[in-house]
C-alpha cells in the first residue's frame, strides 16, 4: 500500500494551510516602509486574498475548513503584534489609502476613471474585515473625509456615500452615522448657499468678490474639527466685497450670518477661519497669476495693497495676528519668493518686507502651502497622529456600555462567561485584551452598576 488515510489528516492539513498563509502574509507585510507604505499594504493583502480564494475553490472545491483557515491566518497576520507590543498601523494604512482612491488627483478626471476608483473601494472593506481596531480606521476615516468634503477635494459625492453604503453593510449603521452626517450637512450647506444667492439676486445685491461659505453642524460632533488659533482682523475689502451690506439703509450686517439668522434664530455662528482659502490675483507682475491662499496668509498681502514694502512690526500691528501665525504664514510667502525679506539698520529688530516683482511660475494658478502652526499640531493630536491616545476614553465607555447591557438583560452571571459574551460583543469595534475587561468590570463595580455575589466569580446588576 502506497497511500492511506490518516486519522484526523483534514484537521492537520487546514492546521499547515493556514499557518503557511499567515507565514506568506506576515513576510508581505510586516516590514514595510517609505512614502507609500499604505498602498503596498492595502495591495498585497488584497493580491494575497486574491490568490488563495481562487486556490480555495480550485484546489478544496470552497471547503469551509480551508475557508476558514484563510480567515484565520489573515486576522492573525494583519493585527499581529511584535513582542515590544507594537503592531501594524492596518487601521490608519487602509483610511489612507481610500482618502488616496476618494480625493481628486490628475488621475481620476474622467468617469471611468470614478468606476475604476468605485470597485477599488469595494475592495477596501474586504480588507476592513480582517482588521480588529475598526474603530481606529472609523476615526482616521473620518478625518480624512471631513478634509475632503471642507475643501472640495473630493472626486465625488456619489463615490462617497457608496463608501458609506459598503461601509454599513459590513459594520452597521453606528460606524457609519457620524460620515452620513457629514455628507448631510455638505448636502444642506449647498442648499442654503442656493438661497443665498437667490436672495442677493432678488434684492439687487452684487458683490466685488465671489464667495462660497460651508455651514457644518459642529453639536453633531460628526465634524472632528479643532478651533482657529487665531482670528486675524479681515482686510476691509474682503467685507465690504463679501460680507457686508446696509440691510434698510440703517444697519450693516453680515450677509450670509443675517441670512442665516432668519432662517436659524437659535443657532450661532463660529468662523472657522483656518480652514477657508481665497482665490488672489497677482496683477503687479509682468504676467498676472492666481494664488490660493488661506485667510491668514490673504491679511498679508492685503497689506501691500497700496504699497511696496512695509516693516515686519507694522504687518503683525495691522493683522492683529497670534505672534506664531504670523510668522509661520509670513515665511511661507518668504520661501516661495512672492515676499522679499531685507534688514534694516535703522530698524534691525523689525526686518522691511518687499513684494517680489521679479516672481515667477510655471503656472498660472497655484496653491501656496499652509504652515504647520504648533498649536494647531497640538490640536491635530486628536487627529492622524493621534489617533491611539483619543480611543483609549471611546473604548472604555463602549466597553462599560457593552457590560452595563449584557448584565441588564442576564442580571447574574459568572465571571469567565460575562469577559467572554463582552469580549465577542465588542469585537465589531476592537479586541480587547482580558486585563481590560477585567478593569471595566470593576469600574462599573464602584459605579455601583455591578455587584459581586456571595460568589466571587459572580457578578449581579444592579438596577
Amino acid at each position: 500500500m502506497l497511500l492511506k488515510p490518516l486519522d484526523k489528516g483534514l484537521s492537520e492539513l487546514v492546521s499547515r494551510y493556514e499557518e503557511h498563509i499567515k507565514q506568506v502574509c506576515l513576510s508581505r507585510i510586516s516590514h514595510l516602509s517609505g512614502e507609500n507604505v499604505a498602498d503596498t499594504f492595502v495591495e498585497e493583502i488584497l493580491a494575497i486574498y486574491d490568490k488563495y480564494n481562487c486556490q480555495i475553490e480550485e484546489v478544496f472545491k470552497g471547503h469551509h475548513d480551508f475557508t476558514g483557515a484563510f480567515d484565520r491566518a489573515c486576522l492573525q497576520a494583519i493585527n499581529y503584534k511584535e513582542e515590544t507590543g507594537d503592531s501594524l498601523k492596518a487601521a490608519e494604512w487602509l483610511a489612507k489609502y481610500a482618502d488616496k482612491l476618494l480625493r481628486k488627483n490628475q488621475k481620476n478626471k474622467t468617469d471611468k476613471d470614478l468606476e475604476a476608483a468605485v470597485r477599488e473601494l469595494n475592495k477596501t472593506v474586504v480588507v476592513l474585515r480582517y482588521i480588529d481596531e475598526k474603530d481606529l480606521f472609523r476615526k482616521a476615516y473620518g478625518i480624512y473625509l471631513a478634509k475632503r468634503l471642507i475643501s472640495g477635494t473630493s472626486i465625488s459625492l456619489m463615490a462617497e456615500e457608496t463608501m458609506i453604503a459598503r461601509l454599513k453593510v459590513a459594520c452597521g449603521f453606528e460606524f457609519v452615522s457620524k460620515f452620513a452626517r457629514m455628507i448631510m450637512d455638505v448636502e444642506i450647506s449647498k442648499q442654503f448657499a442656493n438661497e443665498v444667492t437667490r436672495y442677493l439676486e432678488s434684492n439687487g445685491i452684487t458683490t466685488d468678490i465671489p464667495f462660497a461659505v460651508q455651514v457644518l453642524q459642529a453639536s453633531s460632533g460628526a465634524w472632528p474639527l479643532s478651533p482657529p488659533i487665531s482670528c486675524p482682523d479681515i482686510p476691509q475689502c474682503l467685507l465690504n466685497a463679501a460680507t457686508t451690506v446696509r440691510m434698510g439703509g440703517t444697519l450693516t450686517r453680515y450677509i450670509f450670518e443675517s441670512i442665516y439668522r432668519t432662517h436659524h434664530s437659535g443657532r450661532k455662528l463660529s468662523w472657522m477661519y483656518h480652514l477657508g482659502s481665497i482665490e488672489v490675483s497677482l496683477n503687479y507682475l509682468p504676467h498676472p497669476c492666481i494664488a490660493t491662499v488661506n485667510l491668514y496668509q490673504y491679511s498679508l498681502m492685503q497689506c501691500f495693497n497700496h504699497r511696496d514694502q512695509m516693516l515686519e512690526s507694522d504687518m503683525l500691528a495691522t493683522t492683529n495676528l497670534d505672534a506664531e501665525v504670523f510668522e509661520k504664514n509670513l515665511q511661507s510667502l518668504l520661501d516661495i519668493a512672492i515676499f522679499l525679506q531685507e534688514v534694516d539698520m535703522n530698524e534691525p529688530s523689525s526686518p522691511v518686507i518687499h513684494l517680489n516683482f521679479a516672481f515667477q511660475t510655471k503656472r498660472r494658478k497655484f496653491k501656496i502651502p499652509s504652515p504647520v502652526i504648533r498649536a494647531q499640531e497640538k490640536a491635530a493630536n486628536q487627529g492622524i497622529d493621534g489617533l491611539n491616545s483619543s480611543l483609549e476614553m471611546d473604548r472604555k465607555h463602549f466597553l462599560e456600555c457593552i457590560v452595563v447591557r449584557i448584565m441588564k438583560a442576564r442580571k447574574v452571571m459568572k465571571h469567565f462567561s460575562l469577559v467572554q459574551e463582552t469580549v465577542a460583543a465588542a469585537r465589531v469595534r476592537f479586541l480587547p485584551d482580558i486585563a481590560f475587561v477585567k478593569q471595566t468590570i470593576e469600574n462599573l463595580i464602584e459605579k455601583n452598576y455591578l455587584k459581586r455575589t456571595e460568589n466571587a466569580e459572580e457578578y449581579a446588576y444592579l438596577a
